[in-house]
């Protein structure tokens, strides 16, 4: 069964793209954009690395084959996940669905006010503050009993001092308590 609501799918507010195709769905897209942003933002931090690169014989910069299917499952990942929405957990499927009939209600006449409704994108982090000061807190001493090498921990150190992201291994002797 399929759902309509009076929306021209070849009427753009935004985007230019030939009559074949059906611009509208690329401006309503814009409302969910923040998801592919922060599923890139993941797969950078999740340590890709230059060699999943190639430069092609036109000197574009493509990833690889097997690496272009990260991407792809990390945005399907999030797109997939439930999301706080009217009370209940809904995917994101039903709620650009809910957003398309509010839309199409405000252009039909239905309603004067169009409200689009998009759900919180909670972010977490798995290198909590209270961890950060722990690490940072370490000394030369401390450091040889957690079996953490010297220059590992400099580097930890360095990159928590510049607000970057680090990873953290359960490799050391003792937990840091």
């Amino acid at each position: 069964m399929e759902r309509g609501w009076g929306l021209d799918a070849s009427f753009a507010y935004l985007h230019e793209i030939p009559l074949s195709k059906y611009p509208f769905v690329h401006d309503f897209q814009e409302l969910f954009r923040h998801v592919v942003d922060y599923s890139v933002i993941l797969i950078l931090e999740s340590g890709i690395k230059k060699s999943d690169f190639i430069t092609t014989e036109n000197y574009h910069i493509r990833l690889k084959p097997n690496t272009a299917k990260i991407p792809i499952e990390k945005i399907k990942e999030n797109f997939n996940r439930r999301y706080d929405f009217n009370k209940k957990q809904h995917a994101l499927e039903n709620i650009m669905f809910e957003n398309a009939r509010i839309f199409g209600k405000y252009l039909s006449g239905k309603t004067n006010v169009i409200e689009f409704r998009i759900p919180d994108l909670k972010i977490t982090r798995v290198d909590s503050q209270d961890m950060l000061s722990k690490i940072i807190s370490i000394d030369p001493e401390k450091r040889k009993e957690l079996g953490i090498n010297k220059s590992t921990l400099w580097y930890q150190q360095k990159k928590i001092k510049e607000d970057k992201s680090i990873k953290m291994y359960n490799k050391t002797k003792v937990k840091i308590n």
